[in-house]
């Protein structure tokens, strides 16, 4: 029965390796991004890259449709168990 589960663990695992090789975020949602994991704000990100605040949370839920996450806590999980996810371009 763990060997099933292990199987099951490694294909989901796959899948998302897949999906992130595949997700073409923008430069500006790579950006949004890096800031986001360094423990900047929507806000702060905004502020400092002189865009809405509007604009910004749409890049991160664009990225996060791409991506396949539904929540703050997988977006920062996935990126930052891919760090080629975070690299400006």
């Amino acid at each position: 029965m763990d060997n099933l589960k292990g199987h099951a663990d490694s294909a989901a695992e796959e899948q998302r390796a897949e999906i992130i090789r595949t997700a073409k975020l923008s430069p500006c949602e790579k950006a949004v991004l890096r800031h986001y994991l360094s423990g900047m704000s929507v806000t702060a990100i905004a502020a400092l890259l002189q865009r809405s605040k509007k604009t910004i949370s749409s890049q991160k839920v664009s990225m996060m449709r791409k991506l396949g996450v539904s929540s703050n806590q997988e977006l920062v999980l996935v990126a930052s168990n891919f760090p080629e996810l975070s690299m400006t371009t």
